[in-house]
């Protein structure tokens, strides 16, 4: 039986509680990780519980017909049910689906990538889920909050406004899990009795950047804390203020950069970067195995050139474009730098209110896209009405993909294969590639 204590003390939702218990039976895995089971008709969705189970819960109507199940005891468990790896697993809200056996994890995301497509009847060839090792991802958001008698370093539990106070993480980059411990003995030392921010941790790859973003005034001893904890633990650049537009430079002993072999970009806090090197490097691949004979490349939303860079590198010509003014610049800075401007260009333009059209698309042989979560509506339109014969869709929402995905295939292009990247460990989260051809490709 699964503790009942441990179960409500993950729980952040504050119902008028019904005392009534009700068992239920687990039937399926939502999109989101929640086991799934029915009341009445209605769907109830029961946190971390897997297929199988048979659960005993009280309930929160979250009305349209869903109800919430809370305070779960676990009557029968899962075969599929394993030890987390993590000790603050169902208290973190960073990682839903640690007790899922590798089987039935990688089940679970496979059939949720399928189930959205079915919704668009998309019928294509989906490969194998590449998965990524743990402790691989480089950038972190953490939360940290002082006051006069605790201090916590974290991430929000599910669903709430609490801070799960981190002493390992199985996600994170080990360069910046190590940092944890000391990152909670600086803020005990800065002055301030209520102190609050978030830290933005990157491994970029010369050196760990800091940004720390808050609205507390910071002092002159705070400051000199600052400078000394930044030389004690080899963070090569520290940065604080309230946004990413209005900070000071602490200390920089040596420049951030990112390196797309042998191209070295500099790094700022607001760039793009994407989540894991490994899953970067597979993106890549998957885009030169897919790119067939194709000579002239267009890179939209393309953040500081991780493919165009990568592609500039095989001899072919690239165009791209980015709405981030720093991610511009650090790729035209690289650019310049390494004398690539009769093979690369990069542009900046929202994509999101100036797609490109027409004559803009007709010189392209091949056009790859990568926007944040919302997606390329407006872009994917007009690539739509285009005859680029392949098109490269890399998306981490497949919700939003499958959206402009349904615009393409009514432009007359053909969803040839999906490639689903498990770059967000342990959560519902998935990055996929997807090749588009048209008029034959």
């Amino acid at each position: 039986m699964v503790n009942k204590s441990k179960q409500k003390s993950q729980s952040s939702f504050d119902p008028k509680k019904d005392q009534i218990r009700h068992q239920l039976v687990i039937s399926d895995l939502g999109v989101k990780g929640d086991g799934i089971s029915h009341w009445r008709e209605q769907t109830v969705f029961l946190p971390y519980t897997l297929p199988g189970e048979i659960v005993e819960a009280s309930l929160i109507d979250q009305e349209k017909g869903q109800f919430r199940g809370y305070d779960i005891n676990i009557n029968k468990i899962s075969t599929e049910r394993i030890r987390p790896v993590c000790q603050h697993f169902m208290e973190c809200g960073g990682c839903t689906a640690q007790h899922m056996h590798q089987n039935l994890y990688q089940q679970w995301k496979m059939n949720t990538l399928k189930s959205i497509l079915d919704k668009y009847s998309f019928k294509t060839n989906i490969l194998p889920l590449s998965r990524v090792p743990q402790k691989q991802r480089r950038r972190a958001q953490l939360k940290i909050f002082k006051n006069n008698t605790e201090t916590k370093l974290g991430f929000h539990d599910l669903a709430s406004h609490k801070l799960t106070d981190l002493q390992a993480c199985f996600v994170l980059h080990p360069n910046i899990t190590d940092l944890f411990e000391p990152l909670r003995t600086l803020i005990k030392h800065i002055p301030q009795s209520n102190f609050k921010a978030r830290i933005d941790c990157t491994v970029t790859d010369t050196g760990l950047d800091l940004f720390i973003e808050t609205h507390i005034p910071l002092d002159l001893s705070s400051r000199s804390l600052l400078m000394d904890f930044a030389l004690a633990h080899n963070i090569i650049r520290l940065c604080y203020g309230a946004s990413k537009k209005i900070f000071d430079l602490i200390i920089q002993t040596q420049k951030p950069e990112i390196i797309f072999d042998p191209i070295h970009i500099p790094f700022m806090p607001n760039i793009f970067l994407q989540p894991t090197k490994f899953g970067e490097k597979k993106i890549i691949e998957i885009i030169f195995n897919g790119i067939g004979k194709s000579k002239k490349i267009l890179d939209l939303f393309a953040g500081c050139g991780p493919f165009s860079f990568a592609l500039s590198n095989k001899k072919l010509t690239v165009h791209a474009y980015e709405g981030e003014k720093n991610s511009v610049e650090a790729a035209l800075h690289a650019i310049k730098h390494y004398n690539l401007q009769n093979k690369l260009s990069f542009r900046q333009r929202d994509l999101f209110l100036e797609p490109l059209t027409g004559n803009e698309l007709k010189e392209f042989d091949c056009a790859i896209f990568n926007p944040p979560r919302a997606g390329a509506l407006k872009q994917a339109i007009t690539l739509a009405k285009s005859n680029i014969p392949l098109i490269i869709g890399v998306s981490c929402n497949p919700a939003t993909f499958v959206r402009d995905a349904e615009i393409l295939r009514e432009g007359g292009y053909i969803l040839q294969e999906i490639h689903p990247i498990d770059q967000f460990l342990w959560s519902h989260h998935l990055e996929l590639v997807a090749i588009f051809s048209k008029n034959k490709y």
